[in-house]
């Protein structure tokens, strides 16, 4: 059996187009919300890839109350669970109530 050159080639574009897209749709997106639980409202981690969201509440796969109002950490968290591409909702994660971030994005 003799494969020809051009099947070939198009084999291996459709692979990477099909390897770029499903990487691409893995991007996670972090969000810092406070949602209602049991009539309070509880600080939360969102993670969401545009089809699945996952909420993530202090005491859950490890994450604190220093992480989740912390920039950096939060970035670190999201990276460790979700993976390298894991980014974090920038507009989510303005704080005016630490003394070190002077009010504005950490």
């Amino acid at each position: 059996m003799r494969v020809s050159v051009k099947l070939l080639q198009r084999s291996l574009l459709v692979s990477g187009l099909l390897a770029l897209t499903s990487t691409v749709a893995m991007a996670w997106t972090i969000e810092r919300k406070s949602i209602r639980i049991d009539d309070a409202f509880v600080p939360v981690l969102v993670a969401h890839d545009g089809k699945t969201e996952v909420i993530h509440r202090v005491g859950e796969d490890g994450l604190t109350r220093r992480i989740m109002y912390d920039r950096r950490l939060a970035l670190t968290w999201a990276k460790g669970l979700y993976g390298p591409e894991a980014d974090l909702d920038e507009d989510s994660f303005y704080i005016d109530n630490f003394p070190d971030s002077g009010g504005s994005k950490l």
